[in-house]
């Protein structure tokens, strides 16, 4: 049990998370005055934004911009309440008995994989990422 417990203390300090803020809840407004001003799909000009990442092939965060687009065509179509603090799996959850549902989910999948996977995506992934996400979105208006 010791032993246990040194292991799991040394895996906190060594992810530099404070041990002692670990059963603390963090409020709403909290996590929305941390939330990088970005991220506010209502701000992006997508156009300007994914062709500024195409052009310095960044295409994990062409990828990520993608899918920003389609949550807030989701939600100018009300078919999700965009929030700060939701998850991509409410977003999904939300859009049940959509015929869409389950492109969404994919896509989420998808733009999940990409996002936090510790991998460069090359072009010719991308580009039929991009396809599927023009697809998606052209399906739901």
């Amino acid at each position: 049990l010791l032993g246990a417990s040194a292991l799991i203390f040394l895996v906190y300090k060594l992810l530099g998370m404070n041990i002692m803020h670990i059963f603390e809840r963090q409020s709403r407004s909290d996590r929305t005055q941390l939330m990088d001003p970005a991220d506010d799909i209502h701000a992006i000009d997508f156009d300007a934004a994914l062709q500024q990442a195409i052009e310095s092939n960044n295409f994990k965060s062409a990828i990520r911009l993608l899918y920003l687009k389609s949550l807030k065509e989701l939600t100018d179509k009300q078919y999700i309440d965009w929030q700060p603090g939701k998850t991509n799996q409410t977003y999904i959850q939300e859009l049940r008995e959509k015929p869409f549902q389950a492109n969404f989910a994919l896509l989420t999948n998808q733009f999940e994989y990409t996002w936090y996977g510790d991998f460069n995506v090359q072009k010719q992934h991308f580009i039929i990422i991009k396809e599927a996400f023009n697809t998606f979105n052209t399906a739901i208006k």
